[in-house]
This record gives C-alpha cells, sequence and structure tokens, in this order.
C-alpha cells in the first residue's frame, strides 16, 4: 500500500512563548517554525515573512507587521488551556484562508473563541 502525502495547511512561526504549541499544530498538518528565545530583530523579520506568527508577545511586534508583511496572532488574551488554543487556532486558519493573505494584519485572540481582525496595511 503506497502511502498517502498530505499537502500541509500553511506555515506558521511561532514565538518562543508559544512553543507548547508546535507539536499540537503539526498533527493539524501545519507546517511550524520555533524561534530560539533570544532571536535578532533580522532573524525573526527573515522568519516571519509572508507567514504566520503567534505570540504572546504582539505589543512588539505591532510596528513591525506591515514591513513584515505578516500575519501576526496575538494569543496574550486566551487561557492557558493549549490544546484547546490549538484547536482555536487550526480553526480560523481554515476559516478565515489566514494562510492566503499576502499583507499585514493582526488576529487577536480571545476568551470563548472570539476574536478580532484587523487589516494592518491602513
Amino acid at each position: 500500500m503506497k502511502k498517502s502525502i498530505a499537502v500541509s495547511r500553511g506555515v506558521v512561526v511561532l514565538d518562543y512563548n508559544v512553543k507548547q504549541l508546535e507539536t499540537l499544530l503539526s498533527d493539524r498538518n501545519i507546517i511550524v517554525i520555533v524561534l530560539e528565545k533570544n532571536c535578532s530583530w533580522e532573524q525573526i523579520r527573515r522568519y516571519v515573512a509572508q507567514r504566520l506568527f503567534i505570540t504572546r508577545n504582539s505589543k512588539r511586534f505591532l510596528y513591525d507587521i506591515p514591513s513584515f508583511e505578516c500575519g501576526l496572532i496575538a494569543v496574550e488574551n486566551v487561557d492557558k488551556d493549549i490544546d484547546e488554543l490549538a484547536k482555536n487556532i487550526s480553526r480560523l486558519i481554515s476559516k478565515l484562508r489566514l494562510c492566503a493573505i499576502r499583507h499585514g494584519f493582526l488576529l487577536k485572540l480571545n476568551k470563548n473563541g472570539k476574536y478580532t481582525f484587523k487589516d494592518m496595511t491602513e
């Protein structure tokens, strides 16, 4: 029997502060890159350009979203249930077609699965 090869649903970059999402998102057919703890600004820029970037410290990156042309997923307002957070992120990647958006945006996740989306190209 041949093994089937699945196409990934996208690539996300995890800030070090959410590295525990790595396996949970990989299990949902998402390619995951985890930043090292003390990445330089240039390394961060290289990794997150044209990708989804997940962090618990979104204020640090808000100004740079348009120049990085990345989707910033802010999770600092979400409870610590990491399994539920991974499910919610996975669901929103599909529902909002986040990997297809090729300009800067902020997706702020809140408690109870609610979220706000803001186009950051303006």
